[in-house]
């Protein structure tokens, strides 16, 4: 249904596609629109809004991600569109506007609560208004709600490596171990496995190795290893110390004789001290 308010007046048409996938777009060749308005058209006949492209009834956004909602109605007068969400007037702002003179709805940075119904009412006074209904879905790819951190710990001690994530649909956590599935490494009975922890205990120099996080659902997934340092024990004083006694001398000599003692023997060969030290 072309009118006097479609001519490309200084601008120019193309056909626009777009691969959300592949992050791909592809223009068509431009073209110019001239309408010329005759006779005919001044007393031209009335018609009511007609279906020309709407979006599928069923339509999925990505998190974070850009949808647009196309409901294009022809018909004489040109028809104009109202945008519900849930049954009630969407408020325009910054992140959702409209978009072809009302004729799509175009959402940025799509967020969960965007999910639900949407309504386009088209009319132009002539024959009843049209209703069109599509359910918007949003699906985000898996992200670290919380994230596994390296472990520094002594032989001995605790390991916790933990791993949360969200998306939708609800990501499944798999676990690796040194580029393996840990379903695969050799049985250990001191390593605890669950959805979204490991924990070992308690730690020998053996468990020292890589762990990585891996969570997975159909729209994508996201992953990150850390590794799990055993240290060796630092050095322990298992008896107390001893008193000592020193001597202040140089050029000393020190024998030390049968029962154990230390005998220091000064330069003048004169024996000074004894220092019952064994």
């Amino acid at each position: 249904n072309v009118t006097r308010h479609d001519t490309s007046d200084g601008s120019t048409y193309f056909c626009y596609v777009e691969s959300m996938t592949m992050s791909e777009y592809k223009l068509g060749n431009p073209v110019n629109l001239n309408v010329i308005q005759t006779a005919e058209t001044v007393f031209q006949n009335k018609y009511p809004p007609t279906q020309q492209y709407v979006t599928k009834r069923n339509k999925i956004a990505l998190l974070d991600k850009k949808v647009e909602l196309f409901c294009i109605y022809g018909g004489t007068p040109v028809p104009k569109t109202v945008w519900l969400k849930d049954n009630i007037p969407i408020q325009f702002n910054e992140r959702v506007w409209q978009g072809n003179f009302g004729k799509s709805l175009i959402i940025q940075k799509v967020k969960f609560e965007d999910k639900g119904k949407y309504t386009c009412v088209v009319s132009n006074s002539v024959g009843l208004p049209q209703l069109y209904n599509i359910k918007l879905d949003v699906m985000a790819v898996p992200y670290f709600t919380v994230v596994p951190q390296i472990v520094n710990r002594a032989e001995g001690g605790i390991a916790v490596i933990k791993c949360e994530a969200g998306g939708n649909p609800k990501p499944t956590i798999k676990w690796i171990h040194n580029g393996r599935p840990l379903s695969e490494a050799s049985p250990n009975s001191r390593r605890l496995v669950t959805s979204n922890s490991i924990i070992i205990t308690p730690l020998t120099k053996n468990d020292t190795g890589n762990y990585g996080c891996n969570a997975t659902n159909s729209i994508g997934y996201v992953y990150k290893d850390v590794y799990i340092n055993v240290l060796a024990l630092a050095p322990e004083i298992t008896e107390p110390h001893h008193k000592v006694e020193t001597v202040d001398c140089r050029d000393c000599t020190i024998k030390i004789l049968d029962n154990g003692y230390l005998q220091i023997i000064y330069p003048d060969e004169r024996d000074k001290s004894n220092v019952p030290q064994k």
